[in-house]
């Protein structure tokens, strides 16, 4: 057999080897990929929730707050005019129970936001393991290929 032969047999084999290792590694590059955009919008969900709880929680305070000072107000003008009830003091009063129940909602909110939180988590801790496992999937055929 004449040498030429030999040696372009095996660059033969060799691209056809090199071709196939290409599109292995492509395959888990993409698969990575795609697992990797699947935890980036699972970790933003989480990321908009915790956003939504801290904002209500603010929300929650200032609303306590304003309808705590609204409360010491109404009081004393309360005690001042002796207890006579004027339209005024009458629409201060439904403000401040007003006031009162939507800091009840906020809490409520918050605490249906948590659950939505929980279930988040936990779906980005899934394709966070998914995205470790693609990741090692990907390196593992790199790996593979430069070492044959």
């Amino acid at each position: 057999m004449k040498p030429e032969t030999v040696i372009n047999a095996l660059q033969d084999v060799t691209a056809k080897q090199y071709a196939e290792n290409n599109q292995h590694i492509t395959d888990k590059l993409s698969a990575f990929t795609a697992v990797r955009d699947t935890h980036a919008a699972s970790m933003q969900v989480l990321k908009e929730i915790d956003t939504s709880i801290e904002r209500c929680k603010q929300e929650r305070q200032t609303t306590l707050d304003e309808s705590a000072e609204a409360e010491q107000d109404w009081r004393s003008r309360f005690r001042t005019l002796r207890g006579s009830l004027t339209p005024e003091m009458k629409a201060e009063h439904s403000r401040r129970i007003a006031s009162r129940e939507l800091a009840d909602e906020f809490t409520v909110l918050i605490a249906e936001l948590e659950t939505d939180r929980t279930r988040a988590m936990l779906n980005a801790c899934s394709a966070g393991n998914k995205y470790l496992s693609a990741h090692d999937d990907a390196f593992t055929a790199y790996a593979g290929v430069e070492w044959a």
